[in-house]
């Protein structure tokens, strides 16, 4: 089969969804820029000036040039469809308050942590919070169905409009992200198990429970999305520290969970090596988190990075 590019790919797609839709919709694309600097090619559906569905198409472009297989052309076009179909009043009615009205989406608002130094350019440009090396931005969650989550970005014109305070925005987020979604911690060879990743579970449970050296955690929360927040959450760290023992160390893992690991037997510098094997090898580039590990001193109540 002859080479299609992503730009002729995605006009199939395109294409593909605009006969379905029959003029219900306006279909079009859209380069967005995403965390740590990624760029991503979404498909878009408007309707009243309002985008009111949004598919990526990364991950289909990539699978179609492993497999050369039309069908994931047609399978992009239904994931776009399905999103457009299942865009409800809410979602509209959302997109069309965000500008001016933030009593009308405070219950949406969310929040995350980045990367500082690989999203500064992209930090200019919303309203942000430092935490130790990492920042805190705010975003707003539109709709989650089977298609995915639809998120808009909190921008600073946005900000602007809302005639908030940067605190205010941020207990608001944060009250929301501790509703929608709890903090979670658990062991990771649970974790694992649970994902089917390793077989004999037990008998790795039951060494960690014996062994300190062997405690390794997983904090996220109850969506395993945007997880790495849940250390914002109040308590949360002395609630780990209780469990760990004392003194841990946190390894940010990615941007939807970290890990953590008693203090005692642990090396910083095993552990920075630990971490970027991660980043090389486990994950996306727009789940990156940071290079190195952070220390929790259960006495004076602190994570510092190391």
């Amino acid at each position: 089969m002859e080479n299609i590019t992503k730009e002729e790919f995605i006009d199939t797609v395109k294409k593909t969804v605009d006969l379905s839709a029959r003029g219900t919709a306006d279909i079009g694309s859209k380069e967005m820029t995403g965390n740590n600097g990624t760029v991503s090619m979404f498909v878009t559906a408007t309707r009243g000036g309002n985008v009111i569905a949004s598919v990526s198409m990364e991950a289909f472009y990539g699978r179609f040039c492993d497999t050369q297989d039309i069908s994931v052309i047609t399978e992009a076009a239904k994931a776009v469809i399905q999103a457009l179909e299942q865009a409800d009043d809410q979602s509209r009615a959302l997109c069309g308050f965000i500008y001016h009205d933030y009593a009308a989406v405070r219950e949406n608002l969310r929040l995350m942590l980045v990367n500082t130094a690989m999203n500064r350019a992209w930090l200019a440009e919303m309203p942000n919070m430092p935490f130790e090396d990492l920042s805190i931005i705010f975003y707003l969650e539109c709709r989650k169905d089977c298609t995915g989550r639809a998120t808009i970005k909190v921008n600073n014109s946005i900000f602007s409009q809302w005639r908030v305070t940067m605190e205010q925005m941020y207990q608001d987020a944060l009250g929301n992200m501790q509703e929608k979604f709890p903090s979670e911690l658990k062991s990771v060879f649970s974790v694992l198990a649970e994902m089917g990743e390793i077989s004999g579970v037990g008998n790795f449970t039951r060494a960690a429970s014996q062994d300190q050296e062997l405690c390794l955690y997983c904090l996220s929360n109850t969506e395993q999305y945007m997880g790495a927040a849940a250390l914002l959450y109040p308590g949360v760290l002395e609630s780990c520290a209780e469990k760990m023992g004392g003194d841990f160390y946190l390894l940010p893992s990615s941007i939807h969970e970290v890990l953590l690991c008693p203090a005692l037997g642990c090396e910083a510098g095993f552990l920075k090596e630990m971490i970027r094997d991660i980043n090389a090898t486990a994950l996306e580039p727009d789940e990156i988190l940071a290079d190195h590990a952070y220390f929790y001193s259960a006495k004076e109540r602190k994570l510092t990075a190391v």
